[in-house]
């Protein structure tokens, strides 16, 4: 669920990117961004997915082998 949550907020971001510079150009696609990045957000919050699990070790080591 995790994967399938990123690649449709890829996808959503690309979107409203892609539409905010057709509109407002510069500007615009960071609007869509941003815009972008709170939906995929809530997206997540209300699929129940934790956006950081799975990403690295939470802790410092000096092995590979301890995460």
């Amino acid at each position: 669920m995790h994967d399938t949550v990123i690649f449709v907020g890829m996808a959503i971001t690309l979107g409203l990117m892609w539409g905010g510079i057709k509109i407002k150009g510069f500007a615009g696609g960071i609007t869509g961004f941003l815009a972008g990045v709170v939906l995929t957000g809530f997206l997540a919050t209300q699929a129940g997915v934790d956006l950081g699990a799975g990403v690295g070790c939470r802790r410092y080591s000096s092995f590979a082998d301890d995460c």
